[in-house]
């Protein structure tokens, strides 16, 4: 979890991660992590929040070589990731904005649009206009994706 603050207040930011992959479903807190295909994590663009002043957040995609999610649109194939925010009441966020994405062909005339490496998806979150000074709120995202090589 991430911490911010804003002048005394704490933001505790929890990422919960389902992945599926090509050969099956896996919970990325239940596997080793060795075995994992990308390790996903919030980060923010401030470390501090105040009442009614918008700020980032990234669902940080860090995948193995070899390993892609997709695009807003996927192409002929595949998932893109879909988040599900849980936000303080009077908290708003934007829809996720995805990184620029690769042409991937595996042949066969199937074409699909993915993303490698270390990925940002974006998403603006507007915290409520009547946060009160020195409340301790809590940001968590549900993230499912489809990963594969």
């Amino acid at each position: 979890m991430m911490q911010l603050s804003s002048r005394s207040r704490f933001v505790w930011i929890g990422v919960w991660v389902i992945a599926l992959t090509c050969t099956g479903i896996q919970t990325a807190q239940g596997q080793a992590a060795k075995e994992r295909k990308a390790t996903v994590s919030l980060v923010a663009n401030v470390a501090e929040i105040a009442a009614g002043k918008p700020f980032d957040v990234a669902i940080r995609f860090q995948m193995k070589e070899g390993w892609h999610v997709y695009w807003k649109n996927p192409g002929d194939s595949g998932m893109p990731p879909h988040v599900t925010w849980k936000l303080p009441a009077g908290f708003s966020a934007s829809e996720l904005r995805f990184p620029f994405p690769r042409p991937h062909s595996e042949g066969g005339g199937v074409i699909t649009n993915t993303i490698e490496g270390d990925a940002y998806f974006l998403a603006t979150l507007m915290p409520s206009a009547t946060l009160e000074s020195g409340s301790k709120i809590s940001i968590a995202a549900d993230v499912s994706y489809l990963i594969c090589k």
